[in-house]
């Protein structure tokens, strides 16, 4: 089947097609590369009898120096070829990355989003943004979402329809995309970043796809299949967790009757009420809540200085009023081995697993070091001291600092100087003291040496 064909039938079914139909325009995130362009050029057909504008909107993120201003400048003029309104704009990702403490991948996602948000408002409110996602894309963000131990959610995979924005191609692979383009003679451009594999979906795309496609040749339509099944329970769950939910609070009575799928959705839902996402939330968190004894009364802390408080009749969440005036100087540290002083009695230093770090022997004595897991770190390491109030979360239950100290019998000479290693989630590691629960892992070493005499 010829894959406009196939993407006609796919948006029928979805109901995109009746989203198109009521937009006042399609915004197509045009990148350059087969997928984007297949998206393109179909549209292009697919509007061509209709009062729905069409237009492309192209990002240079100012990683790939002159090959992506040569993207740049094919889109536009293919947009131009086409008679379609062209959109562009340069964001220098890397430095917003580096300020932001967010990987290239996850800075050039959300810039580039919102850049298509901004035009999209100047197109009209009901303008939908079309990208490129295919079946082979779904298949990874399945894979690499199991491999992260996902939850019902994760194995949606990518959606059809996500507010304004629509997928019209993600029923075809993209072999099938590319096949199509060379036998109609449709060109388009190569990101050279795709060959690296160093990239994790690049990775996934490369060398554990082909692998599942030996299983089965059709695997990106059985994910697709499987996505839908897992997107449709997902639903069907939160739609009951949310009956547990009034005013904010959940009745401990209602909690503790209810199965434990609805339990850990309704609290994934109130701590998305409250922050706007559930980054940071993870199943060691919803395990600690469902673990709480149903007849006492308590807290439990959470990322994004959120707090979950069991009262005698309901369950409710706070989030603490954030006051920069209280915060101290604190260590950013990079996975390169430099030894940074910290304090008045040690330094600190994050490695690569099996590798040393640098530092002064006449100065500096090993104190402690400990290894962790790429997995479970959230967002950038960083250093400070400790913080009136500070809990870890171990043995499932976030514990104060102060007294895992004394418990531990802990110097009161170090108490306050101790490195207090953390990353956007909160508390990794205090040396000697604590390490978070499941952050075991041999991708990367903490150091801490202890200033001589």
């Amino acid at each position: 089947m010829d894959i406009f064909e196939k993407a006609r039938r796919f948006i029928e079914e979805n109901g995109i097609a009746q989203l198109i139909n009521n937009s006042d325009a399609v915004l197509v995130a045009y990148s350059g590369g087969a997928d984007s362009s297949a998206l393109l050029h179909f549209l292009c057909d697919y509007l061509k009898n209709s009062n729905v504008m069409l237009a492309a909107a192209h990002l240079n993120h100012m990683i790939r120096g002159a090959e992506a201003e040569y993207d740049q400048s094919f889109c536009e003029k293919t947009a131009k070829a086409l008679s379609i309104p062209f959109y562009t704009k340069n964001i220098d990702i890397p430095k917003i990355a580096a300020e932001s403490k967010k990987t290239l991948e996850e800075a050039a996602r959300d810039e580039r989003y919102a850049f298509l948000s901004d035009i999209a408002q100047t197109l009209g409110e009901n303008t939908l943004i079309a990208t490129a996602h295919n079946s082979t894309d779904n298949l990874e963000t399945l894979i690499f979402n199991l491999s992260r131990g996902t939850g019902i959610a994760g194995i949606g995979g990518i959606a059809p329809v996500r507010r304004n924005i629509i997928r019209p191609l993600l029923c075809v692979s993209g072999e099938d995309i590319r096949e199509y383009l060379k036998e109609n003679n449709i060109k388009y451009v190569v990101d050279s970043t795709n060959a690296d594999t160093a990239y994790t979906r690049n990775h996934i795309r490369k060398n554990i796809v082909p692998l599942l496609k030996e299983i089965n040749s059709s695997a990106e339509e059985a994910a697709l299949r499987l996505s839908k099944i897992a997107r449709s329970e997902s639903q069907y769950i939160q739609n009951e967790a949310e009956k547990l939910i009034y005013n904010g609070a959940i009745k401990r009575t209602d909690f503790n009757s209810a199965h434990p799928a609805l339990k850990s959705r309704a609290i994934l839902t109130l701590y998305k009420y409250l922050n706007g996402s559930s980054n940071g939330l993870s199943s060691v968190h919803l395990d600690a809540a469902l673990d709480f004894p149903p007849q006492e009364t308590g807290e439990l802390s959470l990322p994004c200085a959120t707090t979950l408080f069991f009262d005698k009749d309901v369950i409710y969440m706070s989030r603490e009023t954030h006051d920069p005036s209280n915060e101290k100087t604190a260590v950013e540290l990079r996975v390169d081995g430099i030894t940074h002083p910290f304090g008045k009695q040690f330094a600190v230093a994050l490695c690569e697993a099996g590798k040393e770090p640098i530092y002064d022997a006449n100065i500096y004595n090993l104190f402690i070091k400990q290894s962790t897991s790429f997995d479970t770190i959230y967002g950038s390491i960083f250093v400070r001291e400790r913080l009136d109030g500070d809990k870890i979360l171990s043995k499932k239950m976030h514990k104060k600092l102060k007294k895992l100290m004394c418990d531990k019998k802990i110097p009161i000479r170090y108490r306050n100087d101790l490195p207090v290693f953390c990353d956007d989630n909160g508390i990794l590691w205090v040396p000697t003291v604590a390490l978070r629960d499941n952050a075991n892992g041999n991708d990367i070493t903490m150091y801490v040496f202890k200033l001589k005499g």
